[in-house]
């Protein structure tokens, strides 16, 4: 079993891999539940920053895609746009895009972190 990265800094720690591709988000919480350990979960917008500079300096195994994030945007009242979430792009070699994406789409990258 290849080994996962940690982020010390922010107790973080990176899964080794990225989970299966052609999912919907929501379809990423169960397979969190599924590995082994507790605690798995969808990334911050702050921590995928902090993953994209792990890609930009070759570590992780990132591929050059679309990450999801588990951050929810809010409208300019605060309230949650419930069927979004942040995305960042890791194609970008300078600094990390962001933007928002439908749950619904299947074509972006999952991997998972834990607090530790």
């Amino acid at each position: 079993m290849s080994k996962n990265y940690i982020i010390s800094g922010l107790g973080l720690e990176i899964f080794y891999k990225d989970l299966p591709t052609h999912r919907i988000w929501n379809q990423y919480n169960s397979l969190c539940l599924a590995l082994r350990g507790d605690g798995w979960r969808a990334p911050t917008l702050i921590e995928l920053k902090a993953m994209h500079g792990l890609h930009l300096l070759g570590v992780g195994n990132f591929l050059p895609a679309i990450y999801w994030s588990g951050d929810i945007p809010v409208d300019s009242f605060g309230k949650p746009k419930n069927g979004l979430r942040y995305c960042v792009n890791f194609n970008n070699r300078s600094s990390p895009d962001v933007f928002k994406e439908n749950i619904h789409l299947s074509y972006n990258q999952f991997r998972p972190v834990r607090t530790i």
